[in-house]
């Protein structure tokens, strides 16, 4: 959203917020008569303070996008789906786990871990390496239960002629850990500090309406990215000018 890495913004953990003095995109966009918006409750903590977004929060998504379709009025909008995120726990659970019974009280009472925790610290849980099946099956789950929101995301974008007039990006903030290294989900990085491929290798497609797009549709890009590249490449298609604090390229210079 910055272009500037946590590092050098200083925001790199809870309880930090970005300085206001940052050129953002996202104000730009504001003064330009864009609704900037994020619709969910994490999005009051620190970190996303000064980021140049209106809160509107528990507003259902699609609402509040058919809300702008109607009044014509051009929006940014950051919505972060959660569900893939620990617990692992999707809505055919039952049923995966069914390929694994739980051998004893422990390894029960590991499966409820994964199940219910919101994060699981370093050393909390005492995992088997032959856990690693179970534990990717309702990983797995989880995005299957992705891919079928997104595709209802898709066919309302569609019909709602967002297709033709809107950028849409798609990316995580983090992979998470099936047990490459003993844990589960992503505590590693705010516990013991690593940055492993499972964690900082994710997805990130661009979606644009004819002409936005400065590629040839179903461009793949080989060379690495990151996050940073992300603000300057939506500046770059919209217009907006060069922003000074950013520092990197656009995706696709």
């Amino acid at each position: 959203l910055t272009g500037v890495s946590p590092l050098r913004q200083g925001t790199d953990t809870r309880g930090d917020s970005l300085p206001a003095e940052y050129d953002l995109l996202t104000e730009r966009l504001s003064a330009r008569g864009w609704r900037v918006a994020g619709l969910q409750a994490f999005m009051l903590i620190d970190l996303f303070r000064n980021l140049g977004f209106e809160y509107e929060l528990g507003t259902d998504m699609r609402a509040w996008i058919a809300g702008r379709v109607r009044e014509k009025e051009p929006f940014f909008l950051w919505y972060h789906y959660l569900d893939t995120h620990l617990p692992y726990n999707p809505a055919g659970a039952e049923d995966i786990l069914a390929d694994f019974p739980a051998a004893d009280r422990a390894a029960a009472a590991r499966i409820d871990a994964v199940r219910t925790l919101p994060a699981i610290p370093e050393g909390a849980v005492a995992f088997n390496a032959d856990d690693r099946p179970w534990v990717e099956a309702l990983y797995r789950g989880g995005f299957d239960d992705f891919d079928a929101w997104f595709a209802g995301f898709w066919a309302f974008f569609e019909q709602s002629g967002l297709r033709d007039t809107t950028i849409l990006i798609v990316t995580a903030d983090h992979g998470e850990e099936l047990l490459e290294r003993g844990q589960v989900g992503h505590a590693s990085t705010t516990r013991a500090g690593h940055l492993h491929e499972e964690i900082v290798r994710v997805p990130l497609f661009v979606w644009a309406p004819p002409g936005l797009l400065p590629v040839p549709p179903g461009t793949v890009i080989d060379a690495p990215s990151d996050h940073r590249m992300i603000a300057p490449t939506l500046a770059g298609m919209l217009g907006l000018g060069e922003i000074s604090a950013h520092e990197a390229p656009g995706l696709f210079e």
